[in-house]
């Protein structure tokens, strides 16, 4: 537990460091930190950046801020969403630099679709769902230095987020899931400031994708709005 706090105030973190914040010898902290890594809960970067929180950790905290109420009335939303599109509608959660799936309807229109895993988390810099959001938040800059390797033409993604916030939404495909096209918006709150939550929409690429996204474009920002309605 000192470790996941230590992580938690300071990431990244070299394996020294943690040794000194959380008073253990070298060889017990480095078979802790193994054992958290192992289950996800750690994430070791490459070329000797340290460690940092892994997406069990932010999967955790995806469920508990998130009052039970708020999901109950967010899901009428969703599912008018995923029966207007045909596609999987998903409401994810901004925690630390990363969007968590929180909550998510299947449309059973196709066989084939998006399936859901509730705890599922990606970067901000990375998918429809957090540059979503990203484009709209004051510490974008922050977080993009925070997500170095990740970020592989810094000007281009930079460009991509002016322009979600031009047009209202963002899309990706196959960046999180191979074979998918998403399509989202974040639910922005009514008297300002920045959003937490985003929406998306995702199906397979062979049949999903920009001339839909800009199609049930109206249909994706009417759900937010709905959303952010209940929030507040």
């Amino acid at each position: 537990m000192r470790l996941l706090q230590a992580l938690s105030a300071r990431q990244p973190i070299l394996l020294e460091e943690l040794c000194e914040v959380v008073g253990l010898n070298r060889s017990t902290t480095y078979r802790l930190v193994r054992v958290l890594q192992e289950e996800n809960f750690v994430e070791r970067l490459p070329r000797g950046g340290g460690y940092r929180l892994g997406s069990a950790v932010t999967a955790l905290a995806s469920r508990a801020p998130l009052p039970v109420d708020l999901l109950a009335e967010a899901r009428p939303a969703l599912a008018e969403l995923a029966e207007v599109t045909g596609e999987t509608v998903c409401l994810h959660r901004r925690v630390d630099d990363r969007a968590v799936l929180c909550l998510g309807v299947e449309s059973e229109r196709h066989v084939l679709r998006h399936v859901i895993r509730i705890g599922d988390a990606h970067p901000l810099v990375r998918g429809a769902a957090g540059t979503s959001i990203l484009a709209h938040l004051g510490d974008a800059p922050e977080i993009l230095d925070r997500a170095g390797p990740a970020v592989a033409q810094r000007g281009e993604l930079e460009e991509l987020l002016r322009r979600v916030v031009e047009r209202g939404y963002a899309t990706s495909r196959g960046e999180n899931h191979p074979g998918l096209y998403g399509v989202a918006a974040p639910v922005l709150p009514p008297g300002g400031g920045e959003p937490e939550l985003a929406v998306s929409v995702s199906g397979p690429e062979q049949r999903w994708g920009d001339e839909d996204a800009r199609r049930h474009a109206d249909a994706l920002r009417a759900c937010c709005a709905r959303i952010s309605y209940v929030v507040t």
